[in-house]
């Protein structure tokens, strides 16, 4: 969305053109991820990027992703660890408005979520890249991304190396985006791009209680100005 979105009556609208079951904004690694796992699930989805393109500032990104808990990758390059070290640093590291249950959701998922990014065909070489680099020179695929070796958190929890880099000298986010709308593309979601999103549909009442059916969101595509409807 734009920085000047806004939200909409559900009476201003004249119609809606397309509809879907999820509809999302932005094909990003967050919103390409939403996506395939909607469209996994069985739902119709639409995705609406703005560019001509997907990809935006996560394909411009150095793509190291933050994973532990003891992922293939880590136990090859020999470090120990668990979703309990990796949850007592980040708790440790998050400062003090963190949220404790989704860092521990996080943690506990998270070699679950290496292995949804290998089956995406997002590739990472078994290899410990040793000097500090948040995105290594080489095409290794483990680095300490964070203060997990320094003090204190050293003292609070074992350090691990958890940035994972897909494989790729330098910085790798337009491979990881790659991959992932490559993968995207062989589910049935539909990607509109060239689409801006100008509003927020609501109901009447301000999209209160039985209203979700009438949800959606208003987009400018290349000129027109289709409606998107959401749930």
């Amino acid at each position: 969305m734009t920085s000047g979105t806004q939200v909409r009556r559900l009476s201003e609208t004249r119609r809606f053109d397309v509809e879907t079951d999820v509809l999302v904004i932005g094909l990003g690694c967050a919103g390409a991820s939403a996506a395939l796992e909607a469209a996994t699930a069985g739902a119709d989805v639409v995705v609406a990027e703005r560019g001509s393109a997907g990809g935006g500032t996560s394909a411009n990104s150095g793509g190291v992703i933050y994973l532990g808990g003891g992922t293939p990758i880590q136990k090859q390059c020999g470090f120990e660890d668990s979703p309990e070290e990796m949850f007592k640093y980040l708790m440790a590291s998050c400062g003090q408005h963190r949220d404790e249950a989704k860092i521990r959701a996080y943690c506990d998922d998270s070699v679950a979520q290496y292995h949804w990014l290998v089956a995406q065909g997002v590739p990472f070489k078994p290899v410990f890249y040793p000097h500090y680099s948040g995105e290594p020179p080489t095409d290794d695929g483990l680095v300490f991304s964070g203060s997990e070796n320094a003090a204190p958190f050293r003292e609070i929890a074992r350090p691990a190396a958890r940035g994972h880099v897909p494989q790729i000298p330098g910085k790798a986010g337009a491979l990881l985006m790659e991959r992932l709308i490559a993968s995207l593309a062989r589910t049935p979601a539909r990607v509109l791009t060239d689409s801006r999103c100008e509003a927020l549909v609501v109901g009447d009442d301000g999209g209160g209680s039985g209203q979700g059916a009438h949800a959606g969101t208003r987009l400018i595509r290349r000129g027109r100005e289709p409606f998107r409807r959401g749930p």
